[in-house]
């Protein structure tokens, strides 16, 4: 008799999301314990990062003490910088040289999504696409919901910088974008800096940074050139994967 087939996809690489959220509950459905079911969870058991640089940035973008105590990875397929975990706060970078004013500004936007609890919302929305699998209107609610949070946190962290900040902040997405890789390892219901896959939705928080339109309508004289053609290469990126996928 011919041996069965494994029929759960590597846990690591990304599926869709809900289905990623399924694979927790199921390969987790005989936990004792919450701790033991986080211990399943991706980033969980990763060891922390030991530069201590790091932590002194993150310790200049926390000045209210929100996430004492906060780990800090690197890892190499990671796309985007997030943060993840209900509890225990964890953020995550991919493995691209930032310099320190673009760590700042990128652990400010992470620090944002926890304050205002958006790992909280987006678990919420997980499980009820994994209970609502079947309906597509679920899914599109959950992509608008997560760029609406984007914007949030995009917002939140404006009003905080200065215009050479601002340059620093377009200036990390747009690296980030470049990194893109059809590889990514990522916890369930994390919040990233870089989460929607559409080079239009990105091209729209662009645009509303360089505006300034969190602040005034009046535009700042930002050269946002380099960075559109990040978001070019970026979008080209996604539509190659898609033809990819059809053939």
């Amino acid at each position: 008799m011919a041996n069965k087939s494994k029929t759960t996809p590597d846990f690591f690489y990304l599926p869709p999301k809900e289905e990623e959220t399924m694979k927790v509950l199921w390969n987790t459905k005989d936990a004792l314990s919450a701790s033991e079911i986080a211990d399943k969870i991706p980033g969980r058991t990763w060891p922390a990062s030991e530069d201590q640089n790091l932590y002194k940035i993150f310790a200049k973008a926390d000045l209210h003490n929100n996430i004492p105590g906060i780990k800090i990875i690197v890892h190499a397929y990671v796309n985007s910088p997030a943060i993840t975990g209900l509890f225990h706060p964890v953020i995550i970078l991919p493995d691209i040289k930032f310099n320190n004013s673009e760590l700042l500004v990128i652990f400010m936007h992470e620090i944002s999504h926890y304050r205002f609890k958006h790992h909280f919302i987006k678990l919420i929305m997980e499980l009820i696409c994994a209970v609502f699998w079947w309906n597509p209107l679920f899914k599109k609610l959950s992509s608008e919901l997560s760029y609406i949070m984007e914007l949030q946190s995009d917002k939140a962290v404006c009003l905080n910088l200065d215009h050479n900040q601002k340059k620093e902040y377009l200036q990390a997405m747009a690296k980030v974008a470049l990194n893109i890789k059809n590889r990514n390892v990522i916890p369930p219901c994390l919040c990233s800096i870089l989460e929607e896959n559409s080079g239009e939705t990105l091209l729209q928080r662009f645009k509303m940074i360089a505006e300034n339109s969190y602040q005034t309508r009046k535009k700042l004289d930002i050269i946002v050139i380099p960075h559109l053609e990040g978001i070019k290469i970026y979008e080209n990126k996604e539509e190659a994967k898609k033809e990819r996928k059809v053939q």
